[in-house]
C-alpha cells in the first residue's frame, strides 16, 4: 500500500539535498534502516513507495516506511525517500498520518494529545538517530571526493 502525501495528512516533514550525490540513494536508505535498528527505536521497517502529486504531475518514489509498533500508534507513519536530481540527492521524510488526527477536532475517535507526543518523539528520535547520520555518512563519502564543510546541517 502505497504511502500519499497531501496536505490532510502530513503532519512533520523534513527535506534537505546533498550535492554530487545523485548516485546515493539506496545507500541512504540503508544507512537509515541501519540506524533506526542500531537505535532499538519501536517501530517496524518495510519498503513501499511515495506518492506525490504535483499539479497533475503523478510522481512515485520508492520510500523506507517507519511504522510504531505500538498498536494503537500505527496509523502514524515516517516515510523516508531519496531521490536522484540532477547530480544531487534529494532526501527528507514525511510524518503522516493527519487525516486520522484530524478526526479528533470532529470527535471521532482520533489520537490524543499523549499519543501526539509519541508519535512526534519516535520522528525525533529517528531523524536524531538515523537520518543525520545517514546523512553525514553520504557527505563524507561523496564519490566527488570532496568532503563536507563541518558546516552542513550543524553535522
Amino acid at each position: 500500500m502505497a504511502i500519499r502525501i497531501n496536505d490532510g495528512t502530513v503532519l512533520q516533514m523534513f527535506s534537505d539535498s546533498i550535492p554530487g550525490a545523485a548516485d546515493q540513494a539506496e545507500t541512504y536508505l540503508k544507512a537509515v534502516a541501519q540506524g533506526v535498528t542500531n537505535a532499538g527505536l519501536p517501530v517496524a521497517l518495510q519498503m513501499d513507495k511515495l506518492v506525490m502529486v504535483s499539479g497533475i504531475r503523478v510522481q512515485k518514489v520508492p520510500c523506507l516506511v517507519a511504522e510504531p509498533t505500538e498498536k494503537r500508534l500505527r496509523f502514524y507513519k515516517t516515510a523516508h525517500y531519496a531521490e536522484p536530481s540532477g547530480a544531487m540527492l534529494r532526501l527528507g521524510w514525511y510524518l503522516v498520518g493527519g487525516d486520522r488526527a484530524s478526526r479528533r477536532v470532529l470527535g471521532i475517535g482520533g489520537a490524543s494529545e499523549r499519543d501526539a507526543d509519541i508519535v512526534m518523539q519516535i520522528a525525533e528520535s529517528i531523524h536524531i538517530y538515523a537520518v543525520q547520520p545517514a546523512m553525514q555518512q553520504i557527505v563524507d563519502g561523496r564519490s566527488d571526493g570532496r568532503k563536507g564543510s563541518g558546516g552542513f546541517l550543524g553535522l
